[in-house]
């Protein structure tokens, strides 16, 4: 029980990445409205967790893409991030996306 009433303080005092007012409105635009700061500090840590995943993973997409080349000083590689990283690592958990039509507009 100490665990949890811990875990909860640590929760109180985490400043998440994505703010509350975001994730109270995505809340509510999917039927689950709370007015529970506990509730939502805890959908923003999981949040923070889901996209901290998908970043590490497209990383490690990004790396295979580009191959296991490191310089001859042998400090790390540093990578660029691309859509299509991110969409594979998406993809792998189950969110498919998709690119919007382009369009051009003719300024005459």
């Amino acid at each position: 029980m100490r665990g949890i009433v811990k875990f909860l303080e640590d929760v109180d005092e985490y400043k998440p990445t994505v703010p509350e007012a975001i994730v109270q409105h995505y809340l509510q635009l999917g039927g689950a409205a709370t007015d529970d700061p506990r509730i939502l500090k805890l959908v923003a840590l999981a949040t923070d967790h889901f996209l901290a995943n998908i970043v590490k993973d497209a990383k490690s997409t990004g790396e295979l893409r580009v191959g296991e080349k490191r310089p001859a000083n042998g400090e790390e590689q540093e990578y660029t991030l691309t859509m299509e990283d991110v969409a594979e690592a998406l993809r792998g958990r189950g969110v498919k996306i998709s690119k919007c039509a382009s369009y051009s507009v003719d300024e005459n």
